[in-house]
């Protein structure tokens, strides 16, 4: 979903959103993690930065990883990918305070989709 912000990936989104909140077994942390790492390898192209030094760089599963960052790096400027990870850090420490996954994992992946589109 990060590749293609549309109207039907936001509703499976968010339908995976609640998913993840309502896991037992820490699911939201890796998304967070993911979300991290992703951004993160966004900034790093912005740059010009090596590739080959990308978190998300692996070509498994016949996925070309640099090339949905670089597609997904089109719908964001760095001052947005900055707030981005801000939120990110914001919904982990909600989180950790105890505040409702569901609600502050779907805020978050919301923030992510309405600044792309």
């Amino acid at each position: 979903w990060l590749t293609t912000f549309k109207s039907e990936t936001l509703e499976d989104l968010l339908r995976t959103c609640e998913v993840w909140g309502k896991s037992k077994n820490e699911e939201w942390r890796f998304l967070l993690d993911f979300l991290e790492t992703w951004f993160r390898d966004l900034t790093w192209i912005r740059f010009g930065l090596p590739e080959n030094k990308l978190l998300n760089r692996d070509y498994t599963l016949n996925v070309d990883r640099v090339r949905e960052l670089k597609q997904c790096g089109k719908y964001f400027t760095l001052h947005q990918i900055f707030e981005i990870f801000r939120k990110i850090k914001e919904s982990r420490a909600a989180i950790d305070l105890n505040a409702n996954k569901s609600l502050a994992i779907e805020s978050l992946c919301l923030h992510i989709y309405r600044t792309a589109t």
